[in-house]
């Protein structure tokens, strides 16, 4: 899991936040005791490639909520097929053909 670190501590000590970082720890940022966004080292620099994996991560979880939504519900499945494609296109930024 990672470790979690305020607003405050990225501001009044970015030096260690980057330290962190640096070192392959991801870190959790939390507000109000809730994550908020998620701090992930980028060792090798190649930062596309990391948002592309994040992106399909992101995919891989939305499909699986679908798959959860569709079990079991076999009367309505075509149209909950068709909204929860149209919800995956809206959680993937991408408007659907």
């Amino acid at each position: 899991a990672a470790r979690s670190i305020t607003y405050r501590d990225l501001r009044n000590t970015p030096g260690r936040v980057f330290e962190r970082l640096a070192a392959g720890e991801p870190l959790s940022l939390v507000s109000d005791g809730t994550g908020k966004a998620l701090l992930v080292p980028v060792l090798d620099g190649d930062v596309e490639t990391a948002l592309d994996a994040w992106r399909r991560g992101r995919a891989l979880l939305a499909l699986a909520r679908l798959q959860t939504l569709l079990d079991g519900c076999s009367e309505a499945r075509g149209e909950r097929l068709e909204e929860g494609v149209r919800r995956l296109a809206v959680f993937l930024g991408r408007a659907p053909h």
